[in-house]
């Protein structure tokens, strides 16, 4: 296999002015670099072997110097841009998210989309993760141009990993910082999926306006004119500006050339082969920076078989083994291979060229559950690096880091700083190199993987039921690039010496303050340290829910079920506190058919002198102060957003409120214990005590739940609404709720051995299975009474990312 060069000794490179432009100078380089200095600074490597230094100066002083090498595998940057191909459905809205992390302390982060209003400028800390969840509309639709791109600048480096997710269908890609575009790309798009869907890629311009040139190797057509297989496009793009091309015909080896570097992207909208269809997407390298040799891993959890892609720029001869098999395979310049790899067949690649190598999870089942497809790049071990940051992913129910390292450095591998213990290594055949998968739970936060001696490769890969996701890992360190500083340093030790002794000076015997000794938080609130100042956060959420006919819980966990079918508070900020931001939420319940009991017809938000409303049948809409609006809707500048969660609006505040309607029945309510005891409502006064929540006007136990209810009625102007049930009452015998507790019936909640085992120790199923023969056996057992039920526990599982069988099945709904 072949090997990483080592950097050499630093030489001095030849400098030259442009004429008219005082104090610029261009260095071109021609050879691999590994670090330029300048002045006695460090200066970000180019993007590929090949590149040009443009730097402003008013009197150099120093030589300029590089040290030569491979170019930079980091993943580390400080601008970016990318866009968000089309995921699966259109009339679905997307969860678009950033997943940011830090490398030094208080990095100031601003996220930009092109021609929008849409800004955000976070705070992001040393090894920290942070999610920014893109709300403008940015997902790009069918073939065509999009004005909006997603820039994202930093004043440290930084790292992103992004995700694109709809209800079971999504998948995450690394993002390449500027420096390592490029101008010379070949496409790679998943050739299996449904007829209705499409293979697509998109090509982003940066900061300058640049021509591109497409040669298509599926039919497209783009601006009204048909370009078919085997045709050159031609198309000029402005600054952050986006394209995207979609055919169902396979788009694999197209090649793009730009003017100027450009992202692009590559996937399907929903590529599927043995699992679910999903959507599937990376971000690709240029081709100066592709590699010659490869390592590619069986997952344990595929029981049939993964595919892996090689994809050509030149004619190229593959020296492959793939489990005790050996051969060869040549591909010429613009086309691809594909190899199979199963649990007995690990894959060794070696090409006389430099080639682009793509890992596709195949979906299947493992341990009864399905799940999606996947694309991941594959790096080559030329671009191994010896530190990287992995991110979870909490949407997803399994988060497995794939290490690939060389069997003598094993146990020098490190996951946040600990010996990694009890991994199942296995050795690619005929090779020093060995894997292991580690399963590191399904909470989001970062982690660090690293190695003190040697470089390894790093795969992020993850799935939940119906979809998957994969991605390299976020490389941060390099060990060449170390190398390279360091001889650098060495070399400017004189120079840098007196400088260094200060701070050194300067800094011995401080101690460093606490930045919490002087806060003062609320009741259940605590003082954390965050980029170097003192924050109250609040201790846990308390979660409020209504469901059914209709059945609720308050904050603190109190249960109770009621009929009413008037405007009703189910929350709102009590307290005279400046500090925290007032709001309300109202109910509407209804009558469906059965008098006897009553829905969520609609609920109301008001907060921050806006009204929106969720309102039943209007799905994918919402009413923002009168005015329906499709979902996302973003308000004062970012403090409101209502997206489209799954099969629920969400509307999520700057201070953590979050309130969603299924546009049908179900609500829930969160907020953070910062209000601890400063609310009223049907949902209770959030303070650890459902003992006091039924309390009326005085401090008195109300003496029944309507009247208690009844204290938070709205005058909604309804002359037919009641607090109680119509007419008679309804009431069920023990006989008759005897008919529906078995396993086929609601009993399927609480079964041990039934679709939702998984769940019953972390979402309480007694309450869920009461309220479930409740609601059928006072309607007459009816089959849509029972499947409202089960799929209102399912979905509070899956919030939890917790794994559901396939209880539609097992209950004919």
């Amino acid at each position: 296999m072949t090997k990483g060069s080592k950097p050499t000794k630093f030489k001095g490179i030849p400098v030259a002015p442009i004429s008219g432009r005082k104090g610029i100078w261009v260095i071109k380089v021609t050879l691999p670099i590994g670090v330029l200095v300048f002045e006695g600074k460090l200066i970000s490597p180019v993007a590929g072997p090949e590149g040009e230094w443009i730097i402003e100066t008013e009197q150099p002083t120093l030589p300029v110097l590089y040290v030569g090498g491979p170019y930079d595998v980091t993943s580390l940057g400080k601008e970016f841009i990318t866009a968000f191909l089309q995921n699966h459905n259109p009339k679905e809205v997307p969860q678009l998210e950033l997943f940011l992390t830090g490398t030094t302390p208080d990095t100031t982060v601003t996220v930009t989309v092109s021609q929008s209003n849409f800004q955000k400028t976070l705070k992001v800390g040393k090894d920290e993760t942070i999610s920014v969840p893109i709300t403008e509309p940015v997902e790009m639709q069918g073939t065509g141009r999009s004005p909006r791109s997603v820039v994202i600048k930093s004043d440290s480096e930084i790292t992103i990993v992004s995700s694109n997710y709809k209800y079971a269908s999504g998948d995450t890609a690394l993002l390449y910082p500027v420096q390592r575009l490029g101008r010379e790309y070949y496409v790679f798009t998943p050739p299996f999926g449904p007829g209705s869907a499409f293979k697509e890629f998109a090509v982003v311009a940066y900061d300058k306006a640049t021509t591109v040139d497409v040669d298509v190797t599926g039919a497209i057509n783009f601006d009204g004119k048909d370009y078919p297989k085997g045709s050159r496009l031609t198309l000029s793009l402005e600054p952050f500006q986006a394209v995207q091309f979609q055919s169902p015909d396979d788009l694999t080896g197209t090649k793009v050339v730009s003017q100027y570097p450009v992202v692009v992207l590559s996937g399907h909208t929903c590529s599927k082969k043995y699992g679910d269809c999903d959507h599937v997407y990376e971000q690709l390298l240029p081709v100066p920076s592709w590699g010659s040799a490869f390592f590619i891993p069986p997952l344990s959890f595929q029981t049939k078989a993964d595919f892996v892609f090689v994809v050509a720029s030149e004619d190229t001869t593959i020296n492959y083994q793939s489990g005790k098999e050996t051969g060869k395979k040549n591909v010429k310049a613009g086309e691809s291979t594909q190899f199979e790899i199963t649990q007995t067949s690990p894959l060794s690649l070696d090409a006389s060229k430099n080639i682009q190598v793509f890992l596709y999870g195949a979906g299947g089942t493992s341990k009864g559950q399905l799940f999606g497809t996947f694309l991941t790049s594959i790096a080559a071990i030329t671009s191994f690096g010896s530190a990287y940051q992995i991110i979870g992913q909490e949407r997803y129910e399994t988060n497995f880091a794939v290490f690939i390292v060389k069997t003598s450095d094993r146990a020098q591998l490190r996951f946040d700083r600990k010996p990694l213990q009890g991994l199942k290594w296995k050795a690619f055949p005929g090779s020093e190199y060995s894997w292991a998968e580690y399963d590191y739970g399904r909470k989001f936060a970062s982690h660090l993987v690293e190695h003190s001696s040697s470089s390894f490769g790093l795969l992020s890969i993850g799935y939940s039921p119906s979809t998957s996701y994969a991605s390299l890992a976020p490389i941060i360190r390099d060990l060449y690039q170390e190398q390279a500083k360091n001889e650098v340093q060495a070399f400017l030790f004189y120079i840098f010496f007196y400088i260094f002794y200060i701070e050194f000076s300067l800094q011995t015997g401080v101690t460093e303050p606490d930045e919490c000794s002087d806060v003062i938080c609320r009741i259940e609130e605590t003082c954390k340290i965050k980029n170097g100042q003192g924050i109250c956060e609040p201790n846990y959420v308390g979660t409020c829910w209504g469901w059914g006919d209709p059945h609720y819980s308050t904050f603190d966990g109190k249960k109770f079920d009621f009929q009413g079918t008037c405007s009703y508070i189910l929350t709102q900020y009590a307290g005279n506190d400046t500090g925290l931001q007032p709001f309300s939420i109202m109910e509407k319940n209804e009558n469906r058919g059965n008098k006897v009991v009553s829905y969520v017809r609609h609920v109301t938000i008001e907060v921050y002198g806006h009204k929106i409303t969720m309102k039943k049948g209007e799905s994918p809409k919402v009413r923002v102060d009168g005015v329906l609006q499709n979902l996302p809707v973003t308000l004062e500048g970012g403090k409101i957003k209502i997206i489209r969660s799954g099969k629920t609006a969400l509307l999520i505040t700057d201070f953590d409120l979050r309130a969603s309607y299924d546009w049908n029945w179900h609500v829930i309510v969160k907020l953070p214990s910062s209000y601890h005891g400063l609310t009223t409502g049907l949902c209770g006064n959030l303070n650890k005590d459902p003992a006091d929540d039924m309390f009326i006007e005085g401090n008195v136990p109300a003496a029944s739940i309507t009247e208690w209810a009844k204290s938070y009625r709205l005058n909604d102007q309804d002359p037919f609404c009641s607090d109680a049930c119509v007419g008679q009452c309804p009431s069920c015998d023990e006989s008759l709720k005897n008919q529906y507790r078995g396993e086929k019936s609601c009993g399927m909640i609480t079964d041990s051995n039934g679709p939702f085992k998984e769940c019953q120790s972390t979402i309480d199923s007694e309450n869920f299975y009461s309220s479930c023969i409740y609601d059928v056996c006072m309607n007459g057992g009816a089959k849509v009474f029972l499947c409202q039920a089960l799929n209102a526990y399912a979905t509070e599982c899956r919030k939890e990312n917790i794994n559901v069988a396939n209880w539609t099945t097992a209950a004919g709904c």
